[in-house]
């Protein structure tokens, strides 16, 4: 994941978020959550900053905050944030707290 951080430098933001997403799902393959949940939140972070359509990138977020709840605490809030500004964008309602069912996330 390191040469992931490295490659924004050299690519365009679309190619190292297809790098993180790979990423994301090599970790999930042999239970490595944590850095895979951080590769899903990157991933669709570069995405959004390399242009992605927003109606599809919203989809993106409606299925990663699910994940992000069941594995990984820290990036779940950045992928709700990013998810709100998403939402923003497109007008389009992804029901984002509806996730949490009552949950406070400190």
């Amino acid at each position: 994941t390191l040469y992931s951080f490295l490659l924004f430098w050299f690519l365009p933001h679309q190619k190292v978020a297809a790098v993180l997403l790979e990423s994301y799902e090599a970790g999930m393959k042999v239970g490595d959550v944590d850095s895979a949940a951080y590769a899903l939140c990157l991933s669709m972070r570069f995405s959004f900053f390399g242009g992605m359509n927003l109606s599809l990138l919203s989809q993106s977020y409606a299925k990663a905050l699910p994940k992000m709840l069941k594995f990984n605490k820290e990036c779940l809030r950045y992928t709700t944030v990013d998810a709100i500004l998403v939402e923003g964008l497109t007008n389009i309602n992804l029901n984002l707290f509806s996730h949490f069912k009552g949950m406070v996330i400190n």
